[in-house]
Formats: C-alpha cells, structure tokens, sequence
C-alpha cells in the first residue's frame, strides 16, 4: 500500500509541474482596447499595457485616388472631427464633448476609386507625416463604428506585422443607411510572435481604406467613423531571462557590430 501511495505521489509531483506551466502558458487577459475615439485630434489618449493614460496629438488625412476632386488640387479630401456620433453607443442627449470622423468626397468619375485614411503626426516644420498606430498585445479583431450614406462602398484597413510585411482585412460593404458596428478577425497566419523571441510583436495599423464600386455615383458623399477598438491580450508570459530577447539588451551587451 505504502509503494503503491510512493507511486501516486511520485505521479503527481510529476504531472503537477506540467500542469501548472500549461495553465499559466494559456493564460490570457483579453480585452477592448480603444486605438482612437475621433473625440479630440489634438489629444488622442489611450490605455497603455501598464496602466498608464497614453496621449498623442494625431490628425487622420484622406487621399484621393487618381479622379478625386479636392478643393486645392492637393490630392487630400475634406476631413474633420464632427459633433456627431451614434446614438446606440451614448444616448439621444447632445454631449458636446462626443466626436466622430467625418469624410466628405467626390470623385469625377466612375471606376475602381478609393480614398486611404491614414493616421499622422506633426513632422519638421509642421508638415504631416504618416505615423501608424501600434496596437499592444496579441489582438484578434478591430471594430468600429461607422456611418454609410446608402452608397455601394467597401471599406478595409491595413496592418503591418513585425517583419514589415503588410496584410489587408476585409472590413465589409457601406451599403447601408445609419451607424453600424463593424469587426473584422485578424487571421493567426499573421505573425504577432516569433519562436526564438516570445514577446508580442505588436501589428501596426497603416490605414483604413473605402473603395467605390466601378457602377457607384460618387460626385458627392459622406462617410463618418467612430469608436476604432481593438480585441487583444496584453498578457506575456513571464520567464527568467526574457530580458535578454529584446533589442535594447542586446544592443546593450553585443553593441553594433
């Protein structure tokens, strides 16, 4: 009796380990994640990983395809944060201090048109430049709110992986009258780890792209985004040592060679 009790605490003291790293390796702490509210461009805030209110001032421009008509010439449509949001979201009172995205475009004529939403910061001399979101953590989905005008559009957004390779998700058609939540999954094929180096490799978002049917009247329209969120895991496993895997170490240690 007392071998057979050896064998089974032997048994346990084996498996318990295994058991308990497994349960920590799948731990995870999903959550919503607002990469921009379109409240106020000035002061863009965010949560960071630790805790911390994150703010950037950040302006989102939008580029015309070759036939879009812009009121300078300069390639770039109308864009401003407006007083207007979805109702569903925050209440029939007026809130004054609620924003969402406004797009107003046009193009001269038919075709395979598009407009790219693309994310920037204040540069040398005030110029814009394109400054992507990075998005914390191991996400699974981006959604948003966005408003369609009954007009036959798709809208997409593209995200760079750590590598640098870009991928394009398929958000969905516009076609459609009001505010409406939209998500689109992100594809596990799209790396956001490596094995040699288990941190998060956090994807980029690059920009958001509407596209018109080739059939779509498209000499005047509006288009209006809210709440861009994100679904993703800022939990890292820990180990001893995981210092070592980051590029500030090793810098730090190897230098350049």
């Amino acid at each position: 009796m007392k071998r057979n009790n050896m064998l089974v605490g032997l048994g346990l003291s084996l498996i318990l380990p295994f058991t308990m790293l497994s349960a920590d390796e799948y731990t995870s702490q999903t959550e919503s994640v607002v990469l921009d509210s379109f409240d106020d461009a000035a002061n863009r805030k965010w949560i960071k990983r630790d805790g911390s209110e994150g703010t950037q001032e950040r302006a989102w421009v939008a580029k015309a395809s070759r036939y879009g008509i812009t009121p300078d010439n300069s390639g770039l449509f109308n864009v401003k944060t407006v007083n207007k949001y979805p109702e569903t979201l925050y209440g029939h009172t007026q809130k004054e201090d609620i924003f969402s995205l406004g797009v107003n475009a046009s193009f001269d004529r038919l075709g395979y048109n598009y407009i790219d939403l693309i994310p920037t910061v204040k540069g040398e001399g005030d110029k814009l430049k394109e400054a992507p979101i990075e998005i914390e953590g191991l996400s699974s989905r981006i959604d948003l709110w966005v408003w369609g005008g009954k007009y036959n559009l798709n809208l997409e957004i593209m995200v760079e992986d750590y590598r640098g390779r870009r991928h394009t998700l398929n958000v969905g058609s516009l076609d459609y009258s009001g505010w409406r939540n939209l998500s689109v999954a992100i594809p596990k094929s799209i790396p956001q780890t490596s094995k040699q180096d288990p941190h998060f490799r956090p994807l980029k978002l690059i920009k958001m792209v509407v596209r018109t049917a080739p059939d779509e009247k498209v000499d005047n329209f509006y288009i209006y985004f809210d709440q861009l969120r994100v679904m993703t895991d800022r939990f890292e496993h820990y180990y001893d040592g995981k210092n070592l895997t980051s590029q500030t170490a090793i810098d730090e240690i190897w230098g350049n060679k």
